[in-house]
């Protein structure tokens, strides 16, 4: 167990744990909310995001964008305009 604290002391020196702090520390400052989503998938988002749509911290983490529209139709139509 303390190995395992030990790890989680210790930061992320690789360029995607340096580029992903960086971002994480500009969305922070961000006034509005923001997300980042892959697949159609919340992968994270700003706590004022989180805020706007009525959720805890991290509780959008991993969640379907599907949740976030009224309907279906607004859904797909979000889908074909990322994807173009």
């Amino acid at each position: 167990m303390r190995e395992l604290e030990a790890q989680a002391a210790v930061p992320d020196t690789t360029a995607q744990g340096i580029s992903r702090r960086y971002l994480d520390s500009i969305l922070a400052a961000s006034p509005t909310g923001h997300a980042l989503v892959r697949d159609r998938v919340l992968t994270s988002a700003t706590r004022r995001f989180e805020e706007t749509f009525g959720y805890d911290p991290g509780e959008m983490e991993g969640m379907a964008a599907r949740r976030l529209f009224a309907d279906e139709q607004s859904y797909s139509r979000a889908g074909a305009r990322s994807t173009r």
